[in-house]
């Protein structure tokens, strides 16, 4: 009979995560998901209901090992969706760093072979967000962490449009909407490093 670390391992691998896909599910840290993996410490009850929910079993399989009546124990879970992320995410990145780095150098190409498109295209700051597009991609597929992705890519288009935005859209409203913006960033950026920091003392 396996113990629960090595459930846990078995069917994290079985549904194709990786162990910080699974602590990031979880909202703990990756150091934790493999502690439980080498049996160096237990998941809590909580954690324990979560993960059967992710992996589709009882949480009788994950505590002891124990299978539904017309299924033999240590028999594969059902069939999962795959996780949210990453590959997904990683495409979809790979594109749209593509199409940014890809566009903004035809722009800035075009607008100097057609002069008379320079100022048209330069007054939009065309070029510029589609390079701020091209990092976005970056960011989709490279940094893994749902939360700490959406804060980094608000902030990049908060500076963008700070940045970037044309002179015609330019006003108090739109410094207003910025300071706004700017100021739950924050708020939630402050929260994620505080839970950062107290999933490290924690583990």
């Amino acid at each position: 009979m396996k113990k629960i670390g090595e459930r846990i391992s078995l069917l994290r691998a079985e549904h194709r995560m990786s162990q910080s896909d699974l602590a990031e599910a979880l909202y703990v840290s990756r150091q934790a998901i493999s502690k439980w993996e080498t049996g160096a410490s237990i998941p809590d009850l909580e954690n324990v209901v979560r993960m059967s929910e992710i992996f589709n079993v009882t949480t009788d399989y994950l505590l002891k090992g124990t299978a539904p009546d017309s299924t033999p124990a240590e028999v594969a879970p059902k069939e999962k969706e795959q996780p949210r992320f990453p590959l997904k995410r990683q495409t979809a990145g790979f594109f749209l760093f593509i199409f940014g780095a890809v566009g903004a150098f035809a722009v800035y190409i075009l607008s100097g072979i057609y002069v008379s498109l320079h100022d048209k295209i330069f007054s939009t700051y065309l070029d510029a967000w589609l390079l701020v597009l091209s990092a976005v991609g970056v960011l989709l597929a490279a940094v893994r962490e749902q939360k700490l992705l959406y804060l980094l890519i608000g902030w990049l288009i908060s500076v963008a449009l700070f940045l970037f935005c044309p002179y015609s859209l330019k006003g108090p409203w739109m410094l207003g909407v910025l300071v706004i913006a700017a100021a739950i960033l924050l708020v939630h950026t402050l929260f994620y490093i505080v839970k950062y920091i107290q999933i490290k003392n924690r583990n």
